[in-house]
This record gives structure tokens, sequence and C-alpha cells, in this order.
């Protein structure tokens, strides 16, 4: 849970907390701190990339991935820092992983595989 202390949240305790929740599978307790991220911020690839993954890994409101994905997958960076999402503007490589899930999810079979095809392409072999 968020501490209860009368001070504002600030942004990086709130990504810190969605992703553990997400990691959790707990997916749809992450949501509503992520959208009020990305309402912050919208133009953050970061935020848009774990707000798609929390409605990915969500049981339903998978669809609402892809718009998110898509922005998170425009702006990635491979010096992405695992260890410390919170400090991160840009999203991770893996953003066009799981765009590409979202669409093979959505049956949209010919997209997806171009899109699993540019990971591939642009990943590292140990990323793989």
């Amino acid at each position: 849970m968020l501490p209860k202390t009368g001070k504002p949240i600030n942004n990086e305790i709130r990504l810190q907390k969605a992703v553990e929740l997400i990691n959790a599978h707990f997916p749809d307790k992450a949501l509503s701190l992520l959208q009020e991220l990305v309402k912050k911020d919208a133009k953050n690839a970061n935020y848009n990339y774990w707000l798609g993954r929390a409605y990915l890994e969500s049981y339903n409101s998978r669809s609402k991935a892809i718009p998110y994905l898509t922005r998170a997958s425009e702006h990635t960076d491979y010096s992405y820092v695992d260890k410390a999402p919170e400090k991160n503007i840009l999203a991770p490589i893996n953003a066009l992983y799981y765009l590409a899930l979202a669409n093979q999810l959505e049956g949209k079979l010919e997209l997806a595989d171009r899109q699993f095809r540019l990971f591939i392409s642009v990943c590292k072999p140990e990323d793989i």
C-alpha cells in the first residue's frame, strides 16, 4: 500500500508501487496509479509502457493496452534501468514485444508478426 502520510505522494513512488503490483500479478490494482501518472504526463513513454503492461496483463482490459504500448514503443531506450523504472522517461525496448503481443491477442496477426520481427531485429541477442 501507499504510505498514509499527510504529504502528497510523488510520481516516483506511484510508479514504483505500480510496478511492484504488476510484478506481483495484481495489474488491476496498478491501473489507477498509472492512469493518474499518464494523465499528469501523457508524453512520458515509461508511464505509457507500464500502463500498457497493466492493461495487457489485466483480465478484462487487454484491448486498452495497444494505444499506450504504441506510444511507448515510439520512444524506447536500450539503456533502460530495470531495477529503477521510476528513474526512466523513455520506455524499455521490450515495449515493442508487448505491443506485438497485445496485437496478437486482439487477432491482428499480420501486424503482430511485423512487430515481433521488428523487436527481434533491434534486440541484442542476450535480450531475447
